[in-house]
């Protein structure tokens, strides 16, 4: 944020970014909108059909998992449910969902308390939630918003939760008639 005045962090009164709080030589940056201006920006915020959850989704489908998308009849309306799976994975906003030590996770500047208490409730419904999907014996997968940065690191960790093979291995098998091919073998 170019030319955005900034101010150091208050260390001693532990205003800052996450629960930790300010780190040494951390600056907070002053809004670059207006008041009116800021809160048309958050009443913009959608809940439903984020952008990090149309990507997540994509990626599951690109990986050959099928799923419905914000089952009203499950606990906290999960965004995605793989029935087949038996698996909930809920794709969270780091911001509104306080992801610990990420940046994207900062804290607002003015009206600190109203945000406070709003952070603390979405992440006690998140936990009730996922404790009440366990309870339904759900398994839960929850990516954050900053893992989409990594897609490669993130499909991989989603691989895994549903016990995918990697690419170029099931690839290889699948041509060679479920045997892996000798290096220099030609396929047939």
């Amino acid at each position: 944020m170019t030319g955005s005045a900034a101010a150091p962090c208050d260390t001693a009164s532990g205003e800052g970014r996450g629960k930790a709080g300010p780190q040494p030589g951390e600056f907070q940056v002053t809004d670059v909108f207006s008041k009116q201006k800021r809160s048309e920006v958050m009443a913009a915020i959608r809940s439903k059909n984020t952008g990090p959850e149309r990507a997540v989704r994509s990626m599951l489908h690109r990986l050959g998992l099928r799923f419905r998308i914000h089952d009203r009849s499950l606990p906290g309306t999960p965004d995605v449910v793989l029935a087949k799976h038996r698996t909930i994975v809920e794709v969270r906003g780091c911001y509104w969902h306080r992801h610990a030590r990420c940046m994207l996770a900062s804290d607002p500047l003015s009206h600190r308390r109203f945000w406070q208490a709003k952070f603390e409730r979405n992440m006690a419904r998140d936990k009730t939630n996922l404790r009440a999907l366990r309870k339904m014996n759900w398994r839960t997968v929850v990516v954050w918003e900053c893992e989409l940065r990594k897609p490669g690191r993130l499909e991989k960790r989603l691989r895994k939760a549903f016990g995918l093979r990697d690419r170029g291995r099931a690839v290889r098998q699948d041509i060679g008639g479920g045997r892996p091919l000798r290096p220099g073998a030609r396929l047939p």
